[in-house]
């Protein structure tokens, strides 16, 4: 197994609470956010508690409306998020992972 290559559970943990750091950043309630992603409140909230991952057509309408990158959700890069939105994480000290 590769070192740096982290469990799944973990993983998907830490996408789901990249999630909830970029929706909290954002101008939008949970349930304006699972509209924009085309799924319930529920689907949302599994996703943010890491109970599965985000569906990639969900993801793609996010980045669409939101520019929310999937290489910060699955990665941790914020260099791949819109600056303000990568500044608004900086300051409410998230850190990325």
């Amino acid at each position: 197994m590769n070192p740096s290559l982290e469990p799944q559970s973990d993983h998907q943990r830490h996408v789901g609470q990249r999630l909830r750091q970029v929706l909290d950043a954002l101008p939008l309630s949970y349930v304006d956010a699972a509209t924009v992603m085309g799924v319930s409140k529920q689907v949302l909230r599994n996703w943010m508690a890491g109970d599965s991952y985000p569906s990639p057509y969900a993801l793609y309408r996010l980045k669409l409306a939101h520019g929310v990158s999937t290489d910060f959700l699955f990665l941790g890069d914020s260099g791949a998020l819109p600056h303000q939105l990568a500044y608004a994480l900086q300051q409410n000290s998230i850190p990325a992972r």
